[in-house]
């Protein structure tokens, strides 16, 4: 008790420092481990279950690009407001040539679902060595044209 009595403001002292010191911790690891529950996009996709993009839309779509003679395949990913289209051109296919295939997927596309989410489009050619190879175009949501890559 004798301790205590000698000891007192440094006690108090060290017990404040401890309290900071958890206080501290705990907002540390609250800033670098943030809420996995919580929305990875926060509200940046408000309104998109009334935008929907059918199953049915996007085979019209990748059946045009497919019909073109000089297409070997092509893929479809939406992740969050960004659609993006795969499109693998046979080797010594013309640019463009390859650069008309994004008219069918505007084709395709409703103008409320135009305005709604952001396209981009990756041409490659199957060929290892191409030097006009890829091509990525990029169209926002309040954009009318693509714009393309400078290759």
């Amino acid at each position: 008790m004798d301790f205590m009595k000698r000891h007192k403001i440094k006690l108090v002292l060290l017990g404040v420092f401890i309290l900071v010191f958890i206080a501290s911790l705990i907002a540390l690891v609250s800033m670098l481990y943030p809420d996995s529950k919580k929305d990875v996009y926060g509200n940046r996709l408000e309104g998109i279950k009334d935008v929907k993009i059918s199953n049915q839309v996007i085979t019209e779509i990748k059946d045009k690009i497919l019909s073109s003679d000089f297409v070997d395949d092509t893929d479809y990913v939406l992740k969050g407001k960004l659609i993006t289209f795969k499109i693998e051109v046979k080797a010594d296919t013309k640019v463009t040539s390859a650069k008309k295939l994004v008219s069918n997927i505007t084709e395709c596309l409703s103008e409320k679902i135009q305005a709604f989410y952001d396209i981009q489009v990756i041409i490659i050619e199957d060929k290892e060595e191409s030097t006009n190879y890829p091509v990525f175009a990029y169209k926002h949501k309040t954009s009318k044209n693509f714009v393309w890559t400078n290759n």
